[in-house]
C-alpha cells in the first residue's frame, strides 16, 4: 500500500511533500530520491527522512510535475492532510465562505486578504499620524499587511 502524502508548500519551480507515516525511514526515502532525481525536468530532490519531508526543484509545470510523481507511484499524492485539526478545518472553511461573499459582493474588486491588508495599512498611518514613531505598531502594521498582501496573491500555475 502506498503512503499517505501532501503538498506542504509550493511556487513555481519548488515542491515540498510531505510524507508523515514514512518518517526516519532512510531507505524509504534514498528509494524516492533515487527516482525522482533522473526525471527529465527535475533539477535536484532533497529529502528529509527526519521530518518526512521531498523538496524537488523543478522546470516544469505543476499539472506536468504532478502527473510524473503519480505515475512513479511512490506515494499517493492526493491524500487529504490528516494533521489538521477540527478547529483549522471549521476557522479555515468560515475563512473561505467569508472571502467567497465578499468576492461576490465586490464583483471580484476585494477579498479578505485585501481588507486585512488596507485595515493594517491604516492602523499603521494612525500610528504615524498619533507620533507613534518608535513604537512597533505601525511598520509590524505594515509588515503584516505587505506579508498578507504577498501570500494571498493569485496562485501561480
Amino acid at each position: 500500500m502506498l503512503p499517505d502524502a501532501y503538498v506542504a508548500h509550493r511556487t513555481d519551480n519548488r515542491l515540498r511533500i510531505k510524507i508523515p507515516c514514512r518518517k526516519e525511514d532512510h531507505a524509504y526515502f534514498d528509494l524516492v530520491r533515487n527516482s525522482l532525481s533522473p526525471q527529465e525536468g527535475v533539477r535536484e530532490v532533497e529529502v528529509n527522512p527526519l521530518t518526512g519531508s521531498v523538496l524537488v526543484m523543478h522546470d516544469l509545470g505543476t499539472e506536468a510535475l504532478d502527473d510524473r510523481l503519480r505515475a512513479l507511484n511512490l506515494f499517493l499524492l492526493d491524500a487529504p492532510h490528516r494533521g489538521s485539526s477540527a478547529l483549522y478545518e471549521t476557522v479555515s472553511s468560515a475563512f473561505q465562505a467569508m472571502d467567497e461573499t465578499v468576492k461576490v459582493m465586490s464583483r471580484g474588486g476585494l477579498d479578505i486578504a485585501g481588507i486585512v491588508f488596507a485595515a493594517l495599512l491604516f492602523s499603521g498611518l494612525y500610528q504615524i499620524t498619533k507620533g507613534n514613531y518608535m513604537a512597533p505598531a505601525w511598520y509590524t502594521a505594515f509588515w503584516y499587511g505587505a506579508s498578507i498582501l504577498m501570500k494571498a496573491g493569485p496562485a501561480k500555475e
